[in-house]
Formats: structure tokens, C-alpha cells, sequence
């Protein structure tokens, strides 16, 4: 059996960022889940177990706002929004290490960016980039928003589609050849797959309901989604090939910020949900619906970012 890699989880001393002196570091083995979460009046990134246990900040700061983390497919960095406070209100997209280490911003843009994506190959970053001038990062449902690609060193920024609509929150297909995202082209919220040259653009739902935050599986069989259409946001699998969705989840509680995540077997979905005035992490089986509370701590958790099961050694203190 080949022993999985380990990956060193550094907690950083107060509300610092990257700069700030480690204090001490915790060894971790296989998957992680990502998620940010906003527990003390900031909005901070942290990492746990799949079954919420060990849960510890990747990255704290109150000078600023991070969201929607994404982890690349090597777990050697996390992606992420960020957005500086008061004095300059449009996100950037980010990058730093994924013990919280060598932060680099990747955008610098006069727009709201946010949902980063990486490519399999962890080469590029796809992102959506809407209107500018609001006070926190893009929702999904932004019809000012558009789908870029930048390199995973923050060069040769493009713009995937020539669409004149709303695009939002890409996903990769697992083999590297094509983007999921939702738009308002049709003139509701639908799910659309283009590839990644940013030509045979095809539209893979078609409801006077919204579906919004597609992701694909990890064997690219399979899309789950997050949708209104029966009446109230929840989370639904169809497959590639056709057929009807399948609902998961029933009154989910999940806004649209919420984010969700596959796990690295295809077996399992985490998102993110409030129900009874509290903000959490949940993950649902695909095979029978059954749902688990992952999260428990006053705050608001969202944006899973599902790690993979053999992570790399990270940079000590």
C-alpha cells in the first residue's frame, strides 16, 4: 500500500495573515475539505476532516474578506476571493499555499471576481468577473458577470464565452476539455457546458426554474447542480448523457453563496446551508439522500472545496 502524503496544517498567531509567525503546526493525512468561514467577525478560510473533525484556520485576517476557497488538484494551493475592505470594494482572485503560506494576488481588476476553478492540470484558473462597485465579492446570479481564464501565475487573463448575458461559477470537466457555468443567456438561469477554447457552447438545461452552481463529478459522468425548480433552492444530479435530475436534497436551507463540493469518489456532496438561523457545512450521500452536519460553530461556513485524497507535504514554520 502506498502511504499517503502528509500535509502540515500551520495555525497562524492571531488574526494575521501569511506574514504573521506560525505558532504551531499540526501533521494531517488524507482528504480535506476546504471552506470559508466567518466565525469572529471576519471572513477566514479554514480546513477540516470530511467528517468536520479538526477544524483549523488556513488563513485569518480583519483587514480583509476571503471567499469561495478552491483547492488545487495536487493540494499544494487554494485559490480564493478576496476583497479589501471600505477603502477598495471591488475582489481580486488570490492564491496562496495551502497551509496559508505565500499569498500572491493573481487579479487587478476594476470588477467583482470571484469563484475561482482550477484546471485538472492546476495550469489555469477560470473565474467569473461581474459588475463593479458592490460592497462584497459576485453572487452566482449576477447578470454582469462574464467567464475568464487566467494562467495559475495570474497571465494571459482571456475571456472563455461571447456571450452578452450572466455567467457564473465554472466548474472544469475532469479531463481538462471543457467548462461547466450557469447563465441567464436564455432568459433564466440554465446550465451550459463550453470547451475550453471557448467554442462548441451547448446548453444542458432548460427550466423556468434557476439552476445555478454547476459542478461535475470526478468521473465526469455526472452534474450536480443547485435549483429552484421545486421550490426552493436544492441540490440535484442529472447525468451527462440526459434523463431527468434527480433531487438530493428537500428544503435545503441553501442560499446562493452556499457553494458545493463532490468528494473525491463520486460518492458524496458538500454544501452549504442555513437552517434554523445557523449557517453550516452539510454533506448528502448521491445514493440515498442521506444528509450529515459537518459543521457546528457559531458563524457562517460556506464554499466547500473537496481536497484529494493524498495530499502533499507542506512548508513548515
Amino acid at each position: 500500500m502506498i502511504r499517503a502524503a502528509l500535509f502540515a496544517v500551520c495555525l497562524l498567531a492571531g488574526a494575521g495573515v501569511s506574514a504573521t509567525p506560525f505558532l504551531a503546526c499540526v501533521t494531517v493525512e488524507d482528504e480535506r475539505i476546504v471552506f470559508r468561514a466567518s466565525r469572529s467577525g471576519g471572513s477566514d478560510i479554514y480546513v477540516m476532516r470530511p467528517d468536520g473533525s479538526e477544524q483549523l484556520p488556513v488563513l485569518e485576517s480583519n483587514a480583509t474578506l476571503e471567499w469561495t476557497p478552491a483547492l488545487s488538484p495536487d493540494g499544494k494551493k487554494i485559490a480564493f476571493a478576496r476583497t479589501t475592505r471600505r477603502r477598495n470594494p471591488h475582489s481580486d482572485i488570490y492564491v496562496m499555499g495551502s497551509d496559508g503560506s505565500n499569498v500572491t494576488r493573481l487579479t487587478d481588476h476594476p470588477s467583482e471576481e470571484g469563484f475561482p476553478a482550477w484546471s485538472p492540470d492546476g495550469l489555469r484558473i477560470a473565474f467569473q468577473a461581474g459588475r463593479v462597485g458592490l460592497p462584497d465579492p459576485p453572487w452566482p446570479k449576477d447578470s454582469a458577470a462574464r467567464i475568464h481564464v487566467i494562467d495559475a501565475d495570474g497571465s494571459n487573463r482571456a475571456r472563455l464565452t461571447g456571450n452578452d448575458a450572466g455567467e457564473t461559477t465554472p466548474h472544469w470537466s475532469p479531463d481538462g476539455e471543457r467548462v461547466l457555468f450557469a447563465s441567464d443567456l436564455g432568459g433564466n438561469w440554465d446550465i451550459y457546458v463550453i470547451g475550453a477554447d471557448g467554442t462548441d457552447q451547448v446548453r444542458l438545461t432548460d427550466h423556468p426554474g434557476d439552476d445555478i452552481m454547476p459542478i461535475w463529478s470526478p468521473d465526469g459522468t455526472r452534474i450536480a447542480f443547485v435549483s429552484d425548480r421545486g421550490g426552493a433552492l436544492d441540490v440535484f444530479v442529472m447525468a451527462l448523457n440526459g434523463g431527468d435530475p434527480e433531487r438530493l436534497t428537500e428544503d435545503s436551507g441553501i442560499w446562493e453563496l452556499s457553494g458545493m463540493a463532490w468528494s473525491p469518489d463520486g460518492r458524496s456532496i458538500a454544501f452549504g446551508a442555513t437552517r434554523d438561523r445557523a449557517s453550516e457545512l452539510f454533506v448528502v450521500s448521491v445514493s440515498d439522500g442521506t444528509e450529515t452536519r459537518l459543521t457546528t460553530e457559531p458563524g457562517v461556513d460556506t464554499s466547500p472545496s473537496w481536497g484529494p485524497p493524498s495530499w502533499r507535504q507542506a512548508p513548515g514554520p
